[in-house]
């Protein structure tokens, strides 16, 4: 039981850091470490034709301090058609957890504040989804499990986010998400998540990209996700999303994700 409410802080879709509207057991941390392998054959409204096959490393730390607040820190390193491998960036997260339905309220609800730091070379590169050198999101997430006595068996829940950047234009992202647990050792996930940047240019100049954000972009990627519990040991799960709709924006992307879950306490 303890593994499996740890592993709620495991991501388990193409963004990267947690958006559950749950926490972890208090003073519990894991290590997460993930693969992910994306391809497009194209830019939507670029300039040029131009096609990429990404590879990104990924290292999460997570815990929780109370039993309403808790953090991530997250390293990126990637490697592009553009650019060899090389850090893409570094991000933190801090959430307050205001309402808590497996603690009797009736829903969960969390808000929450994250930053990322991009490397300048990243930046020059269409695959690279973040607007400018350091970008800020405010985010909320609410959320309801629905138990079969002692364990929860389904649970729904929708993420929020409002971003803006160093430069350029301001740009919201949104999931929806739908869990089944069985057992509680295996986990399957549906999810819909959007992209959506209003800045003003509207075709990408690849030879002179600089960050998405003075980009008026739109996507919309639906996944999948399955998870399994590996006794003490931790967590794995494997999730695929594709990209069913993009305006100035990599389009048909196929994103495929690997993360293994190592949980240990603080104290």
């Amino acid at each position: 039981m303890r593994l499996l409410i740890i592993a709620i802080f495991l991501p388990l879709s193409c963004f990267s850091l947690t958006t559950k509207p749950w926490l972890a057991d208090l003073f519990e941390a894991d290590l997460t470490p993930g693969y992910t392998y994306r391809h497009y054959p194209n830019v939507q409204g670029a300039t040029k034709h131009f096609a990429s096959n990404d590879q990104i490393l990924s290292l999460e730390l997570g815990a929780t301090l109370s039993t309403r607040f808790d953090f991530e820190l997250e390293l990126e390193v990637a490697h592009t058609t553009q650019q060899s491998w090389g850090m893409r960036s570094g991000a933190m997260q801090v959430r307050y957890l205001w309402l808590d339905d497996v603690a009797g309220d009736p829903v969960s609800f969390i808000t929450g504040l994250s930053l990322r730091d991009v490397s300048k070379r990243n930046l020059r590169d269409v695959s690279c989804p973040y607007a400018a050198r350091i970008n800020g999101e405010l985010f909320s997430a609410i959320g309801k499990e629905f138990s079969d006595g002692f364990n929860w068996n389904t649970r729904i829940y929708a993420w929020a986010a409002v971003g803006i950047a160093n430069r350029g234009s301001w740009w919201t992202r949104q999931e929806i998400s739908y869990e089944n647990n069985w057992c509680n050792r295996h986990n399957l996930k549906l999810f819909l998540q959007g992209d959506f940047g209003f800045g003003d240019r509207r075709q990408v100049v690849v030879d002179h990209f600089n960050g998405w954000g003075k980009y008026h972009h739109q996507s919309i990627d639906l996944g999948i996700c399955y998870r399994c519990q590996l006794d003490y040991y931790g967590t794995f799960s494997i999730s695929y999303a594709y990209r069913v709709f993009a305006r100035t924006f990599p389009e048909r992307v196929h994103c495929l994700t690997l993360l293994y879950c190592f949980p240990f306490c603080l104290f």
